[in-house]
């Protein structure tokens, strides 16, 4: 029997130490086979399921990425004057590093973690390198490289003012993401660097691990790259997208802003502004909650017909 239901996507702050031997998921048509908490498997089986010419069993080696190590150093170039809070407005912190073998997640961890650099969106070249350590792997043995976020979509978007072409070219682009990888991972071949829509992925990271064949998924976040909520008709292995709303009517950055008020942090999570507005004064941001949602007409949802993922 089918269930539909709405599922989200947790930020694990745990790392999962590597199979000895990376074992191919055996179980049905994009079913899920959870063996542990550290052992999710959710690739379809006809993708790990070849051979080598002698006869060995192949493996897939998928390395996900985050973060933007160019937005805040474009935004200080620009607008050089600014409260320091104020140049973590920007897209791509919390870079970070994932490395999935054979439908099992093997390493996961945050740059911050090894660079010691809190909220860092530099390349997350310590992470890659933990989790290839974790596996006993060279960064010659992972297939893709798949970063989470793909702004190509909307590149004539940022194409019609100089400052926002600039960003796109400099920091969004698909060449800025590879010269990054060309500095800190030389020799990985061009071909093999990925982007996957940022809603696309939190959508995927939660139905492939759910354990239902059929579901509906709810992404909401601060923004993807123009979007702040997406819903997804999960089934069959695929990802149909029914709804949307804009960045311009986002929660998240709604939540944000008068956290920045309060805490120096414009992504400070909302625990630890609770224990701050505790001590200190809430009236500006409780002024600005006030006048913000008297004045802000409701959000705009738009529902599309949109294309099947079946090879996220």
């Amino acid at each position: 029997m089918q269930r539909s239901v709405a599922s989200t996507c947790k930020k694990w702050a745990v790392h999962f130490p590597a199979p000895r031997t990376p074992s191919v998921a055996r179980a049905p048509r994009w079913a899920v086979l959870i063996t542990s908490r550290r052992r999710v498997r959710f690739l379809r089986p006809s993708l790990n399921s070849g051979s080598d010419p002698d006869g060995k069993a192949l493996s897939l080696k998928i390395l996900g990425i985050s973060g933007f190590e160019g937005s805040i150093p474009f935004k200080r170039a620009h607008w050089p004057n600014l409260d320091e809070r104020e140049y973590r407005i920007s897209q791509g912190h919390d870079s970070a590093a994932a490395l999935v073998v054979d439908g099992t997640v093997v390493a996961a961890v945050a740059e911050e973690r090894i660079s010691r650099r809190k909220h860092t969106g530099a390349f997350p070249r310590g992470a890659i390198a933990y989790c290839l350590a974790e596996a006993g792997l060279g960064i010659e043995d992972i297939d893709e490289l798949a970063h989470g976020f793909d702004y190509a979509p909307y590149r004539s978007v940022y194409g019609v003012d100089p400052v926002s072409r600039d960003l796109y070219r400099e920091v969004y682009s698909r060449n800025a993401l590879l010269a990054l990888v060309a500095r800190d991972v030389p020799g990985f071949p061009a071909e093999r660097v990925h982007h996957v829509g940022h809603h696309l992925a939190h959508a995927a990271s939660a139905y492939y691990t759910s354990g239902w064949d059929e579901c509906l998924v709810v992404v909401i976040d601060g923004m993807g790259e123009v979007q702040s909520v997406t819903v997804y008709h999960a089934h069959a292995g695929c990802l149909d997208r029914i709804a949307q709303i804009p960045a311009h009517d986002s929660i998240g950055v709604l939540k944000s802003k008068p956290k920045c008020s309060v805490t120096s942090e414009y992504n400070t999570p909302i625990e630890s502004c609770a224990g701050i507005c505790a001590i200190r004064s809430r009236r500006p941001a409780c002024a600005w909650y006030t006048v913000t949602l008297c004045a802000s007409p409701m959000p705009s949802i738009t529902t599309t017909k949109h294309s099947s993922h079946p090879d996220v």
